[in-house]
């Protein structure tokens, strides 16, 4: 595989020999980069670009996107500014970043789940990447499994999908590639065949190494995006104003001293007399329960 070195003077990658290579040059197969730079080509040409890349948990998905990303965005990717934690954090990173750049968002199956259509951070998500459309952006999206994804970030709004696994003896670094056509048609035969990657074959296959940006600062934003996602996810305690507290307080005291006449249990509340009958009436309604001998 070409050994790739981004020149800031030429404005350019290079291709680097071998005995020459220093950590942080970048290595990809020459058919990935060849697709990738017609990718650059349409983010120039006003068009936005969205990668997708899917794969088992531990398979180094979010390695590959960092590559990726690296080449897109001419070794300009930082992992610290761009990448998107959660649908609020989007915000914040699409506003800052400049056009033509690339944002990353990693744990992306925890906002686009196909069970969750309806959900409310899906729907904004979904408006702030038709923002990318408007800066050019190239997004790239990291996912367990693309089949598991809403059909629109799935089929519609991305252009390549690089299916990443293991080798045979567990060994990582393995990718196949499906452009927006092939990527279509497994969308719809994977899906009826329990999600599977086996038709239509791939593109091509091809390898990848490990990122020099992932470090443990990288881990630290992995572990606050599926925080905040999981957070998003939790149920929200609902906090109850002072006239359903008040309510709730009446009723108990009702409850309690039901012997009493309703104008005395009204006087001492400040309710109405017919308050207190409406809800003594909607009391009795309620089945007594039988805790046996």
């Amino acid at each position: 595989m070409p050994i790739l070195r981004y020149l800031k003077e030429e404005k350019d990658w290079e291709i680097i020999d071998r005995k020459n290579k220093k950590p942080g040059d970048l290595t990809l197969p020459m058919k990935l980069i060849k697709k990738l730079e017609f990718a650059k080509k349409q983010v120039r040409r006003d068009f936005d670009v969205g990668v997708l890349i899917d794969g088992g948990e531990g398979t180094g998905k979010s390695e590959f996107g960092g590559n990726v990303s690296r080449f897109m965005s001419d070794d300009k990717f930082d992992a610290k500014k761009h990448i998107i934690q959660d649908y609020i954090h989007a915000v914040d990173v699409i506003t800052k970043v400049p056009d033509n750049s690339v944002v990353m968002l990693d744990e992306a199956s925890l906002i686009f789940a196909s069970t969750d259509v309806m959900k409310k951070e899906q729907k904004h998500m979904i408006k702030i990447l038709q923002v990318c459309r408007q800066k050019n952006l190239c997004f790239v999206i990291i996912s367990p499994s693309f089949f598991n994804l809403a059909k629109y970030i799935a089929v519609e709004r991305t252009k390549i999908l690089l299916h990443v696994y293991v080798g045979k003896h567990g060994e990582r670094g393995f990718f196949s590639y499906y452009g927006e056509k092939l990527k279509r048609r497994l969308y719809q035969e994977g899906k009826k065949n329990f999600n599977s990657y086996i038709s239509p074959k791939p593109s091509f296959r091809g390898r990848f190494s490990k990122c020099y940006l992932f470090d443990d600062d990288y881990k630290k934003i992995k572990r606050q995006t599926l925080t905040k996602a999981l957070e998003g996810d939790a149920p929200k305690k609902k906090i109850r104003t002072e006239p359903q507290i008040k309510r709730s307080n009446d009723i108990d005291f009702v409850i309690r001293n039901s012997e009493l006449k309703n104008s005395e249990i009204a006087k001492l509340l400040k309710r109405s007399s017919e308050w207190v009958r409406l809800v003594k009436t909607d009391l009795n309604k309620q089945p007594k329960l039988n805790w046996g001998q």
